[in-house]
């Protein structure tokens, strides 16, 4: 190939909230980095101010903890948070 994502350490997305169905970010990582093998695998640093977008306000707890763990998933990275200097 002549782009592979092998070739690279870091993947940085920002508005990573955008990563969901057909969005180019998602196919970026269906594609190109959930087929490599692990270890050929760019770390990833997912950037967002809204980490939930376009939510129903009737969305449980249960729904809104799933839709984030997707977005977890698809990433092959964890949510964190920082507020006052410090990790939440």
């Amino acid at each position: 190939d002549v782009f592979s994502l092998d070739k690279v350490s870091l993947l940085i997305l920002d508005e990573c909230h955008y990563a969901t169905g057909n969005h180019s970010y998602a196919r970026i990582m269906e594609i190109f980095y959930h087929r490599l093998e692990k270890k050929r695998r760019p770390r990833v640093l997912g950037l967002t101010a809204s980490p939930l977008i376009n939510v129903k306000q009737s969305a449980s707890i249960d729904q809104l903890e799933t839709m984030l763990s997707e977005l977890e998933k698809l990433l092959d990275s964890r949510l964190s948070c920082f507020g006052n200097n410090t990790m939440i």
